[in-house]
């Protein structure tokens, strides 16, 4: 079984939402998962793409009705199915953490750069 969820809202974007979703998928041990941030006539939209057997995809949706991370504000949740391909839920994993890794990257070097610029005896 395949669905689409689609979550919009004033601030669904920057507040950890893939990860809250990617957690549910990883618990729920589904196969197949992909989310994104899109912006969709100015408003911030999360779509998730999800595929398992009937029994984890109706499980996720429930999940995803019952739980938003802390500083979210959701005006919609809407499920359809869904017909295309489904990557890999490991594909995904890799490639948001890669993701993160290059935002990461710059701001540990500002602190490594700027640890330097310390004195010794204050370390």
């Amino acid at each position: 079984m395949k669905l689409r969820i689609t979550i919009t809202g004033p601030k669904v974007h920057d507040v950890g939402y893939r990860y809250l979703l990617l957690g549910g998928a990883m618990g729920l041990r589904i196969p197949g998962f992909y989310a994104s941030n899109r912006t969709v006539l100015e408003k911030q939209v999360v779509e998730v793409l999800i595929e398992g057997r009937e029994s984890q995809v109706k499980a996720f949706a429930e999940f995803v009705q019952n739980n938003r991370p802390s500083n979210a504000r959701v005006s919609d949740i809407s499920t359809l199915e869904y017909e295309d391909d489904v990557p890999r839920r490991s594909e995904y994993t890799q490639d948001i953490t890669a993701l993160q890794m290059l935002k990461a990257i710059p701001t540990i070097l500002k602190i490594e750069e700027n640890t330097k610029r310390i004195p010794l005896r204050c370390r």
